[in-house]
């Protein structure tokens, strides 16, 4: 925990990263994440329904990772500092193509056939995967802020869900 104060650029690296892979607009995975969510729309409502629970899944966790890991309480005895220039050098490199890549249409470059071209978003679509991403954002954000004794209700109140988390999908 603590870690924002500590490694400033790593942290935001790492939110950058976190945006990206949740999906959200401009960062790189929107991109993809908005073309693979219309697709299975169209075509496989069940595999839809599986990738726009994945998008929440996937900010849930990566709000509980930012939680404990750059907010949350210190539990470190040993300092901690920024990597060294080998380090964050190819970090700021990913967190620039993370922010900024989607919009280079590197498909584009790579594909030689028409039978892959772009195809056009559903705003819907877009819309309730940006909800889904944003709501598993502030759910770990407000779980992080609970005292114990509200961890406690809730983990009495979604009895089967924690059961499964603490045993690890069994």
């Amino acid at each position: 925990g603590g870690l924002a104060k500590k490694m400033p650029l790593t942290s935001l690296a790492f939110f950058i990263g976190a945006f990206a892979l949740i999906g959200f607009w401009p960062a790189s995975g929107f991109f993809s994440k908005d073309e693979i969510l219309v697709l299975t729309f169209s075509r496989n409502q069940t595999l839809f329904v599986s990738s726009i629970l994945t998008v929440f899944l996937t900010a849930l966790y990566m709000g509980r990772a930012a939680t404990v890991a750059f907010w949350g309480r210190s539990k470190m005895k040993k300092k901690l500092r920024e990597p060294t220039h080998k380090m964050l050098i190819p970090l700021v490199i990913l967190s620039l193509f993370s922010i900024g890549g989607g919009f280079l249409g590197i498909e584009k470059l790579l594909e030689t056939s028409a039978d892959h071209a772009v195809r056009p978003t559903n705003p819907m679509v877009v819309t309730l995967s940006t909800l889904l991403g944003v709501t598993g954002l502030l759910l770990a954000f407000g779980f992080a802020k609970l005292s114990e004794r509200g961890k406690k209700r809730f983990q009495a109140a979604f009895y089967w869900i924690n059961q499964i988390l603490v045993r690890k999908y069994y």
